[in-house]
């Protein structure tokens, strides 16, 4: 008995759990379904909860300094990541599972429109994983569960956006999340993503690599400009979703972003 107990509390012989996804697949503002399946262990459990939540991670950049051996100042730049959880959705309350029994439970995961987009048509971005996280909370203890990967498909205004790049001759190069708010928007998650471009041999060193975010909502995308050649805090202009419709050159209308820029 003693030694069962113990076991148990290397949670060994306990509950396993699954969460099915009807599909891995979803845009901004969309919805995420499928369901969780919990089967019992060789003893009965008192579960607390199960929750879901969207994870990531998070790419942080510091600056540091110090003195070598020999009394020479160093410095330099390190990075070192975080994860990231938000959206967070409990797919149920207490309840006991006896021993190797079963208990479905079905849900719905809303993906916020702030959600980092993954694909854009069939181009996956690459950077970091973007997955759903399922929790089992047992008896005062943590189950960290798996993360089920899932591809967040760029919405159509986004996706117009970074068409007009290639078309003004600018190079995708990778994307990754970043802590922090963007000034000049109504951002809500704690990090950001950016989607970084080479420099356009249209524009040289005129502007430079440029960094691009969007921090969308129901109604349409705040589109921030960090411009390689400028040393600021960044450009912010904002488009509605029914513009995806519109008969509009977003070429043209990104070029008089970068010409107003730069300007200033």
């Amino acid at each position: 008995m003693v030694f069962k107990r113990f076991m148990r509390a290397l949670g060994i012989g306990g509950p396993t759990v699954e969460t099915v996804l009807d599909s891995t697949e979803v845009t901004p503002g969309g919805v995420l379904t499928g369901r969780v399946e919990i089967t019992g262990g060789d003893h009965d459990t008192e579960i607390e909860k199960i929750s879901l939540f969207l994870e990531a991670e998070v790419e942080h950049e510091y600056e540091y300094e110090y003195e070598d051996s020999e009394g020479e100042e160093v410095s330099g730049e390190g990075e070192y990541t975080s994860t990231a959880r938000w959206g967070t959705l409990q797919v149920c309350d207490a309840f006991s599972l006896p021993a190797e029994t079963k208990r479905t439970f079905e849900f719905e995961l809303p993906i916020p429109f702030e959600a980092p987009v993954t694909v854009v048509g069939d181009t996956p971005l690459g950077g970091p994983k973007i997955g759903v996280r399922t929790r089992l909370h047992v008896d005062g203890a943590l189950d960290k569960g798996d993360l089920d990967a899932i591809t967040v498909r760029a919405l159509p205004v986004q996706e117009k956006i970074l068409a007009a790049f290639a078309d003004l001759g600018f190079s995708f190069a990778k994307m990754d999340l970043e802590p922090g708010k963007l000034i000049g928007t109504e951002q809500r998650l704690p990090f950001h993503q950016e989607i970084e471009f080479g420099a356009s041999p249209h524009y040289g060193d005129t502007v430079g690599d440029v960094e691009l975010s969007f921090v969308a909502d129901d109604e349409g995308t705040f589109v921030v400009l960090q411009i390689g050649a400028l040393d600021d805090a960044g450009h912010t202009f904002r488009v509605s979703h029914a513009d995806a419709d519109e008969d509009v050159d977003w070429a043209e209308l990104l070029a008089a972003r970068f010409a107003a820029a730069l300007d200033r």
